[in-house]
């Protein structure tokens, strides 16, 4: 009876198997051979309440997050969905780790038999809000199961590991970050693992996650909210989480529309905000700083932008502003003669001005630094004038 109520569940949410496979993750008890663990992965002043659901039979787990706001858990799971209409045609791999959103049961038992969304529930205290399950993105994919030199040197207890901690596990980074803490256990990771880790990125993934972010006006894009993870080719995948910042929700940023005095608004307001960052993180997505985005997006997927329908994201719950982002960069892909970060920082002003902000304070870029080598010739002098 439960399985049918759940296939109806299903079929009115128009779930993908792997959103189906994060309910059985969520419904499943420990009789059944799952298990649910507490877990830290975020580093900020009020400790995320995280728990992580395995099971006995397979690598692919799944974590619990706890969302006061359920618009926040909303966007969350719309976001996957536009990043599922921007993905490689035929590929099952996203931009976004797979999410849904759940209401916490209403009766909780502390017995074997309870699911492990009500001993989470339990766990965190509260039954306010609801509850983001979300894939958990490890280095290694259960999907590949190819791994490359450096998978298992990055990789915590848990398995996984953001382009944060890779950089606060390095000698460089741990000199320049001496108040980031990090589960990485990779404690001889090397400034030339962490170049190295660049160097090998995905083209074709980057791109993805760089126009996911333009079209949802991603304010929440730090370098520990996006994950590594190795492909077949043992290249690296870039995969966000907590998305939930985005679609013009705590954002400051503006279309290229907006009135020169409004960008130069946002630019004193950004160096008013802006405070000296402890763990890589600016009011523009960190994305903007890899090597691929200093290159146009790769033809196949250029071409499937270019025929997107902008009325296919607002089929899927999508904004106007995000269907006249989409046309924007329609618009100037089709041209031809500007790189992703220029494009970027033309539909999106308030990150050009961020990013010649943190240019001229100074401050470490570590993953702009290792991609120089990588880069074609850009100066943000050129950027500012794009």
């Amino acid at each position: 009876y439960q399985r049918r109520v759940r296939e109806r569940i299903y079929m009115a949410q128009g779930w993908d198997p792997r959103q189906r496979w994060l309910m059985e993750l969520a419904n499943g008890s420990e009789v059944e051979g799952y298990s649910l663990e507490r877990v830290t992965i975020q580093r900020n002043q009020r400790p995320a309440r995280v728990a992580k659901i395995s099971t006995a039979w397979s690598s692919e787990c799944a974590l619990v997050k706890l969302r006061e706001c359920e618009e926040v858990a909303d966007r969350e799971c719309l976001c996957y969905q536009i990043a599922k209409l921007i993905a490689a045609e035929g590929s099952t791999d996203t931009a976004v780790a797979a999410c849904i959103k759940m209401a916490w049961p209403q009766t909780t038992g502390m017995g074997p038999g309870g699911s492990m969304l009500s001993v989470a529930s339990l766990w965190f205290g509260s039954s306010d809000g609801c509850a983001l399950i979300e894939e958990c993105v490890s280095v290694m994919s259960p999907r590949n199961e190819v791994a490359c030199q450096l998978t298992s040197r990055l990789a915590n207890r848990h398995g996984w590991c953001d382009l944060c901690d890779a950089f606060v596990a390095t000698p460089h980074g741990q000199h320049l970050l001496p108040d980031a803490s990090c589960e990485s256990r990779a404690e001889g990771l090397s400034d030339q693992d962490f170049n190295d880790v660049i160097a090998q990125l995905d083209v074709g993934a980057v791109s993805e996650l760089w126009l996911f972010s333009v079209l949802t006006l991603q304010t929440d894009a730090h370098a520990g909210n996006v994950m590594l993870q190795a492909n077949a080719q043992g290249k690296f995948r870039l995969v966000a989480v907590d998305t939930g910042n985005a679609l013009g929700c705590h954002s400051s940023s503006s279309s290229s529309s907006s009135s020169s005095s409004s960008s130069s608004n946002s630019s004193r307001g950004c160096q008013q905000r802006q405070q000296k960052p402890t763990y890589l993180q600016h009011e523009y997505p960190i994305i903007l700083e890899t090597w691929p985005v200093s290159n146009s997006p790769p033809a196949e997927l250029a071409s499937k932008w270019l025929e997107l329908d902008p009325d296919r994201l607002r089929a899927v719950g999508g904004s106007e502003d995000v269907a006249q982002r989409l046309e924007q960069v329609q618009q100037l892909l089709h041209h031809g003669h500007m790189n992703m970060l220029e494009i970027a920082c033309q539909v999106v002003t308030d990150w050009r001005e961020a990013f010649r902000f943190v240019s001229e304070s100074g401050w470490h870029r570590p993953i702009w630094d290792s991609s120089l080598s990588m880069r074609e010739p850009i100066d943000d002098q050129s950027l500012a004038q794009a």
